[in-house]
């Protein structure tokens, strides 16, 4: 089972898929899958998930263990795992705990000039920014970083 429909989380059911698994379900409140169609395409050679768009809410089922998901309107889709991909509100608990501004009720941090934080020395890079961005897009945004951050300590 695969909450989402976006790049990760069709990359997420190609690689069920590929350890083994019967094809995945993926579920989205969009009635759209996210992922755009050439994207879809190139997963096609390793996945063809089962789609269920417009669900708004689902609850995990099982008690110890996932045994599978239902939708707020009672369809039920059996499994023994859930993952769950999409654009997750980064964990900001620690940013908030330091005193660092955060914006309610998206949770994002508040970012200045320089992707700096509210207390001087402080630095976001990558997915923390919040939204999705590859893992090169972040690894170059992470660099450029760094730089601002050198800089900083001089």
């Amino acid at each position: 089972m695969v909450v989402g429909s976006d790049l990760i989380a069709y990359s997420a059911a190609a690689k069920l898929r590929a350890a083994g698994s019967d094809e995945p379900v993926m579920l989205d409140r969009r009635q759209s899958p996210s992922a755009g169609f050439l994207e879809r395409l190139f997963f096609r050679r390793w996945t063809r998930p089962d789609w269920s768009g417009g669900v708004t809410a689902a609850e995990i089922m099982g008690d110890r263990a996932a045994t599978g998901v239902q939708s707020s309107d009672g369809q039920e889709w059996p499994g023994d795992g859930v993952m769950v991909c999409g654009e997750l509100v980064p964990n900001t608990e620690l940013a908030l705990l330091g005193g660092l501004a955060v914006e309610l009720p998206s949770r994002q941090l508040q970012l200045a000039r320089g992707q700096a934080l509210s207390e001087p020395g402080w630095f976001a890079a990558g997915n923390v920014l919040g939204g999705f961005h590859g893992a090169q897009w972040c690894y170059f945004n992470g660099r450029q970083v760094a730089r601002r951050v050198a800089k900083f300590l001089k």
